[in-house]
């Protein structure tokens, strides 16, 4: 027994001076890794990280437990090889269609042997969106309206479910919205598909409204955004003696008869259903009185002799002074 207990004791100290001695040989030989154990993970970093369907995406390769700058990096997108090179840490890849994924595997060799790797699945996702505004336009125009200054906007989000999600209903998805930069959190939640918010008063600001998808798994994420702002409101004038509202034409000069009498009406685009409008007309600058109709609309009798007028139709909305537009027509009398 006790000549086991001595032995023993020498195995010790043996190991402990070799690991004394030795230790920095051993450190090297673990991570040349001539057994082919791996030594650490790799990082694979995305840019952007929630890519749409068909686009391209930079890859970036991180490590806190090797350097891979010295070393043999080979990268791999669904078993095949897209590029290699020595340090090499960035690559890009083209990604397939909404549904599809892309399995990506990148590895680092020394002396031809794998010593560190890593691998990240890459789904694309597409959000489509559509922009609703709440303002005026005539019953005719074919356009989408768009935001007027201080205007409530409606934002709708429409995540593309393919494969493995196209049983997947929206209603079941969490929506999470931001309006530059800043949560949204009252509007936010399961099925919150829709945001609706005010727009500023000036036509110079912009909104950035951003939305994320996500299913209560996490295995489903999307992310989309738009930058909104408004229009400059417009006005243009219609002639009603020439049916020119039944034709949709926009008139900016008339030719009239002397002696003849026209009736003019004005029509605002891009203004808000909340706007309180105020309107105006003058001819050459100088004031044209209402007759008892709408605000937007005007009788005029041409005089006995040849002339031409200038008439300026404007309006302007009494809550917000970015709401004004003005528009001119030239009136002939021959």
């Amino acid at each position: 027994m006790q000549i086991i207990n001595n032995n023993l004791r020498l195995l010790i100290i043996v190991f402990l001076c070799a690991t004394v001695i030795f230790g920095a040989r051993l450190t090297y030989a673990q991570f040349t890794n001539p057994t082919g154990l791996l030594v650490g993970q790799i990082q694979i970093i995305t840019t952007p990280d929630q890519p749409a369907a068909n686009t391209e995406v930079s890859l970036q390769a991180k490590s806190y437990s090797a350097d891979l700058n010295a070393m043999d990096i080979t990268w791999y997108a669904n078993d095949k090889m897209i590029t290699s090179g020595y340090g090499k840490r960035t690559a890009t890849v083209t990604l397939g269609g909404v549904g599809s994924s892309t399995r990506i595997r990148v590895v680092g060799k020394m002396a031809g042997v794998v010593v560190i790797e890593g691998t990240t699945t890459i789904r694309p996702s597409e959000i489509h969106i559509i922009l609703e505004a709440d303002t005026t336009a005539p019953f005719w125009y074919m356009g989408r309206k768009l935001p007027a200054p201080r205007g409530v906007v409606r934002i709708t989000a429409f995540p593309t479910l393919t494969g493995t999600y196209q049983n997947s209903s929206p209603k079941r998805l969490l929506y999470t919205w931001k309006v530059d930069g800043s949560d949204a959190v009252a509007l936010s939640g399961i099925g919150a598909s829709t945001y609706v918010f005010r727009l500023p008063k000036s036509p110079a600001e912009t909104v950035r409204v951003q939305v994320s998808i996500s299913d209560p798994r996490g295995t489903y994420s999307a992310q989309s955004s738009i930058n909104v702002g408004s229009e400059k409101s417009r006005i243009t004038v219609y002639s009603n003696q020439s049916h020119s509202i039944a034709r949709k034409s926009v008139i900016s000069s008339l030719s009239m008869r002397a002696g003849e009498k026209i009736g003019l009406i004005a029509i605002p685009y891009n203004v808000s259903t909340e706007s309180v409008l105020e309107y105006s007309w003058d001819s050459s600058g100088k004031a044209i009185p209402n007759t008892g109709g709408a605000g937007n609309t005007i009788q005029l009798s041409m005089p006995t002799t040849p002339t031409f007028y200038n008439i300026t139709a404007s309006f302007l909305n009494t809550h917000n002074v970015f709401e004004r537009a003005s528009s001119q027509l030239k009136l002939i009398v021959e």
